[in-house]
């Protein structure tokens, strides 16, 4: 058996915003804002044996850039960065079939730009049982966490 973190609770928007803003740097973190879209709720509770998924959200993540240096920055450094925490960080995209990142740039001056950056998620609300949890639930108090996954290495079956 090894275990897994299964790194949920709707960080990815957080997470992906902390990468951009590394690869960016301080100097250019203002120019930057991000924020969640068209969010959705699917109520499909899993029990994953140290946690629970209470349910599913799916949403578009939007990553606006205001007065974005283009002539002191490549615009494509930010999509090529986004691109690769995505391939990094989000192996099930293609399962649930998330269309790739949209990309709209629009001139504000003759050396800056509008970027914004639309990446559609889709990841569990994870929870953890904690007696003095804000959240109730089917009679148990529970709290938003990151639990750990186990996951088996081999299996042995046995007939008779």
């Amino acid at each position: 058996m090894t275990m897994q973190s299964q790194g949920r609770n709707g960080y990815k928007l957080q997470q992906l915003t902390q990468h951009i803003k590394s690869v960016l740097g301080e100097q250019l973190e203002s120019c930057m804002e991000s924020w969640m879209e068209e969010l959705s709720l699917e109520l499909t509770p899993k029990n994953n044996g140290l946690g629970m998924d209470i349910g599913v959200m799916t949403y578009q993540a939007v990553f606006s850039f205001e007065r974005f240096p283009f002539k002191q920055i490549d615009p494509a450094l930010v999509m090529a960065s986004v691109m690769a925490w995505l391939q990094d960080n989000d192996p099930e995209r293609e399962r649930f079939e998330l269309a790739p990142p949209a990309v709209d740039v629009e001139p504000e001056s003759d050396s800056e730009v509008i970027m914004t950056i639309e990446v559609p998620f889709r990841e569990a609300i994870s929870v953890v049982k904690d007696e003095n949890g804000p959240l109730l639930w089917k009679g148990k108090r529970y709290k938003l966490a990151d639990y750990e996954i186990w996951l088996a290495k081999k299996e042995t079956v046995f007939t008779r």
